[in-house]
């Protein structure tokens, strides 16, 4: 009894040894066929991008020079805007007598009918109470200045019931800028 149960125990413990060297035989052929795999297709995307590397190399330069250009945009969008806030500063700079000439001009073409409130900036000292007195005796008209301030570099707002005309020297710029933008551009970066 003892003879065959060693004999049983070494006939399993032989085909435990062969299934054990067939699945280590086996492993082994999986893992070759997987690492040959794994070779063939590294080959296949290396050559994969060695073919798109030009177009790959294309694409970000077009990127960069767009970039690039956009910055510059961005860099002369910038230099307009400051060349018109300048003329915004050059207009409030004025000296009195062009100030009151200017700002006279402006009011007859807003007055039309003759009556309205003006409003001025909170750091004006050209448009006066007396200012405007001397205007509507001028002009025959009447218009009143009123109590309120507002925050602007210069000019006015004549309100005449619903309407309201601005005349302050950031809309007029604005307005002015809206029609000559361009040529400004075309005149400070052609080359």
């Amino acid at each position: 009894m003892q003879d065959i149960k060693k004999k049983i125990e070494s006939e399993a413990e032989q085909e435990a040894k062969e299934i054990i060297e067939k699945a280590r035989e086996q492993a082994e052929k999986i893992k070759l066929s997987a690492e040959e795999e794994i070779r063939k297709i590294k080959e296949q995307y290396d050559k994969k991008l060695e073919a798109e590397r030009p177009e790959i190399f294309r694409r970000k330069r077009i990127v960069a020079n767009l970039e690039t250009k956009k910055m510059e945009l961005g860099s002369k969008r910038y230099l307009v805007d400051l060349a018109f806030s300048k003329s915004v500063e050059h207009l409030a700079s004025m000296d009195k007598n062009k100030y009151q000439q200017f700002v006279s001009a402006l009011l007859e073409k807003a007055a039309g009918d003759g009556e309205g409130l003006l409003l001025v900036g909170e750091n004006e000292q050209v448009i006066t109470e007396e200012w405007i007195e001397g205007f509507n005796k001028k002009h025959k008209t009447h218009i009143v200045l009123d109590k309120k301030r507002m925050k602007t570099a210069g000019g006015f707002i004549l309100s005449k019931g619903r309407v309201d005309v601005n005349c302050t020297f950031e809309a007029l710029v604005k307005s002015l800028k809206e029609d000559i933008e361009i040529d400004v551009f075309n005149k400070l970066f052609s080359s």
